[in-house]
């Protein structure tokens, strides 16, 4: 029979191999004949907020501290499960009280700074990152982390080297899992006369925010340049001249080309800063020309403004970021000369249906079944109005105007940190969450006095005489 030590080592394998319901049950069968275990408890917990179950976890994680409070490993791990629960205060208390026990854990100083940053307290954060540096020069998740919020500070320079940790291979938790290819990865060097593959990540709009430089790869005389893309956005590539663009596809086999790069790695070998970015004042997607789409003849005379509210739920900052509801939106459709057209897809086509039903906007979701379908809309409106998604991104490189509504908690870096503005798009404005909290309808009312000197401005404008 297994003696406790024995049956711990083969829940903690389990559990790394990510067969949790194993795990769940080895470590419940410890805890019935030991409940004060530690370990289990620990390791236990940690399972619960991996699948998601965090109020179980904050039980078993915090019954492990009161039977050992000067735990720092535990305080750690509760404080970060505090932190997904975004329960901000709670969570730094927690590290701070971790790193009372051992100032020079660089785990608790890193969460320390991780807690700053969510707070938009990004200048702080600095200070807390380079501290858990000093202590940690190695840890890639500090490294990773750092250079998103130097990259929000426009610190271009000293954050683009850090940002690639972000598929080493030395961090099990990496969000990017980099391939295995056997030919060299692109770092920089001259290309003139090679042939590179760019791998997508991450997500759409960062996809589509990158494909700029596909024409700056050519101006470096790369022989050939192919981009291995999302499968939604192939056709909207497809006719960027010069470059051979494949929808990518889970094992595809990959021709041999002179180098590969995945394509957040863009920036860091161009040595991309705040007054290089490629085609940061003006559109670099063609114009799509022909498709199925009918043109927007309902609106003609009227300020066509395209409204997307809600991105994809699979973004840990989603809540944050995306309106649950179209509603405040629609008195934007009020103001005099204003045609409201949605651009979304998803779950919230449900919300423009019923509007639409209703008359207060002209639903085109139905029509749209990829980012090419969708440029073409966007193409026939006068403004997109939009949470950060995919859509800000495809309005921007069509060289669109945009109004870009964007949260106070979580934003994401390629804004910066403040500014109306944004160094990648050129007809870009941001519309700031003021200070935490569901400040959206500060957020419309300011949209709603711009849109409206807007068109009257344009009205004016097209007064004869």
């Amino acid at each position: 029979m297994q003696n406790q030590e024995e049956k711990f080592r083969a829940a903690v394998a389990a559990h790394m191999d990510k067969q949790y319901a194993q795990a769940e049950q080895d470590y419940l069968a410890i805890l019935a004949t030991d409940g004060r275990s530690v370990p289990a408890l620990m390791h236990y917990g940690i399972l619960l907020a991996q699948t998601g179950r965090a109020a179980e976890a904050y039980e078993k994680l915090s019954a492990a501290l009161k039977i050992t409070p000067n735990d720092v490993a535990l305080m750690n791990n509760l404080g970060r499960l505090l932190l997904d629960m975004e329960q901000l205060d709670q969570a730094e208390t927690m590290f701070r009280k971790a790193m009372a026990r051992d100032r020079n854990n660089a785990l608790s100083l890193g969460h320390i700074a991780l807690t700053k940053a969510r707070k938009s307290d990004f200048a702080a954060a600095a200070q807390w990152y380079r501290r858990a540096l000093e202590q940690d020069g190695s840890a890639d998740w500090i490294r990773y982390n750092y250079a998103l919020n130097l990259l929000g500070s426009g610190n271009f320079e000293e954050a683009w080297p850090l940002h690639e940790s972000r598929f080493s291979e030395q961090w099990p938790e990496r969000p990017v899992q980099a391939p295995k290819i056997p030919f060299p990865r692109w770092q920089g060097e001259a290309i003139d006369g090679k042939s590179i593959v760019v791998l997508c990540e991450q997500g759409h709009g960062d996809e589509i925010q990158l494909i700029r430089y596909a024409a700056h790869l050519k101006t470096l005389r790369a022989r050939k340049v192919t981009w291995l893309c999302k499968p939604p956005l192939a056709s909207l590539f497809a006719s960027i001249e010069g470059i051979q663009v494949l929808p990518f596809a889970a094992g595809m086999a990959i021709e041999v080309h002179d180098y590969w790069v995945m394509a957040m790695s863009l920036p860091y070998c161009c040595r991309t800063t705040l007054a290089t970015i490629p085609s940061a004042r003006e559109s670099y997607l063609p114009r799509v020309r022909g498709g199925k789409l009918p043109a927007l003849q309902d609106g003609a005379g009227l300020y066509k403004v395209g409204l997307a509210w809600q991105g994809s739920k699979g973004l840990r900052n989603d809540r944050h970021r995306s309106l649950s509801d179209l509603a405040p939106l629609l008195v934007l459709g009020e103001i005099a000369g204003v045609r409201l057209y949605s651009l979304q897809k998803g779950e919230a086509e449900d919300q423009a249906r019923a509007a639409a039903h209703l008359g207060k906007l002209v639903h085109l979701g139905d029509s749209i079944e990829n980012f090419n379908d969708t440029a073409l809309l966007i193409q026939q409106l006068d403004l997109v109005i939009t949470v950060d998604t995919a859509v800000a991104h495809l309005a921007g490189a069509l060289g669109k105007p945009a109004w870009v509504m964007l949260p106070f908690a979580g934003i994401d870096w390629r804004w910066l940190h403040q500014g109306e503005q944004t160094p990648w798009y050129g007809n870009m404005r941001l519309f700031r969450q003021p200070r935490p909290g569901d400040n959206w309808p500060l957020v419309i009312a300011q949209i709603a006095r711009q849109l409206r000197l807007t068109v009257d401005q344009r009205n004016a404008a097209n007064l004869p005489g």
